[in-house]
């Protein structure tokens, strides 16, 4: 008896902390992830997401009209199975938030 209590406490602990840790700071919608535009020499630009891992997207002027260095944009993705030409994650932008 003991143990089932002991066990639904640690759940709801565990369910109240991993919830309080997902709050973002975001200004985009939920589902868009921040990145910030980095020029690079050999490559337009690449972004890097906040834990720094960088990603490459072909063609990223289309997708991004006017983007500068330093730039935030929040975008939706999917990983691409091919070579980086840059060093860095491919991925295709499936959606751009826009914001206001």
């Amino acid at each position: 008896m003991k143990i089932v209590i002991l066990c639904s406490l640690f759940t709801v602990f565990s369910c109240t902390t991993i919830s309080q840790n997902t709050v973002s700071t975001n200004p985009g919608p939920e589902k868009f992830t921040e990145m910030t535009a980095i020029k690079k020499d050999k490559c337009q630009f690449l972004l890097k997401d906040q834990s720094q891992q960088q990603y490459e997207v072909q063609n990223i002027t289309s997708r991004i009209v006017g983007l500068k260095d330093g730039q935030k944009v929040w975008i939706t993705y999917q990983p691409l199975r091919r070579m980086s030409q840059c060093g860095a994650q491919p991925i295709e932008i499936t959606e751009v938030y826009q914001g206001k």
